[in-house]
């Protein structure tokens, strides 16, 4: 699709590229069962970001709609009715990046081809698949960081080998970057053109002077 982009059809871009939609990550069940203690209501949900569209069962009960009791969807905070017995579970979608966050990289992988968001409107189309797969990277390092801060751990000062979906993560991050990179020096190449990162701009890839006879 040829430009003009928005920032909000880029940030979805990025997001499906990355695979932080929202239904990319389903917890079946968020377990909260150790937590249930005499008449308590308030309970922390394991994620963060998350989604409309929740279910919860108590004490092994049917599933029930829980949006009504999610009461901080940004940080995961549910508000119980009444308190649980002996079980509680909720099944969920969320997201490991806000909006903001994904804007943000958006705009970096905006300048690793010397453009802003101001650009979006006129942006090539191929340079605008760049600088998402750019911002896709660092989407998939910033869920590789968070999923390693939930689940990974030190005892006893061992610390525990990262997970497979760790190293996932990471290799996506390194597979975008690579892949961002080596179509935008192709982009430049085929115009005779390099980039040049430092000043985020492109420059002749000819020396000066190059037409003329040499002496």
């Amino acid at each position: 699709m040829p430009a003009p982009y928005t920032i909000a059809q880029m940030i979805q871009n990025i997001r499906v590229m990355a695979g932080d939609t929202n239904t990319s990550h389903r917890v079946f069940p968020d377990n909260l069962t150790a937590l249930v203690t005499g008449n308590r209501l308030f309970f922390p949900l394991n994620n963060q970001n998350i989604q409309t569209g929740t279910q919860y069962s108590v004490d092994g009960g049917n599933l029930t709609s829980g949006d009504s009791l999610v009461t901080d969807f940004v940080n995961g905070f549910v508000t119980m009715g009444s308190a649980p017995a002996t079980t509680l579970e909720w099944y969920y979608y969320f997201l490991y990046c806000t909006d903001a966050e994904v804007q943000q990289f958006a705009d970096d992988g905006l300048a690793e081809v010397g453009m802003a968001e101001t650009d979006l409107t006129t942006i090539d189309p191929t340079l605008y698949d760049v600088a998402s797969t750019f911002a896709a990277a660092k989407v998939c390092q910033r869920m590789a960081q968070k999923f390693a801060e939930n689940f990974n751990s030190t005892v006893e000062g061992e610390s525990f080998q990262m997970s497979d979906v760790y190293k996932a993560y990471m290799n996506s991050e390194k597979t975008f970057y690579t892949r961002a990179g080596d179509k935008r020096t192709e982009y430049y190449q085929r115009q005779g053109r390099r980039f040049s990162p430092a000043s985020a701009q492109t420059v002749s890839c000819f020396p000066p002077n190059h037409l003329l006879p040499r002496r």
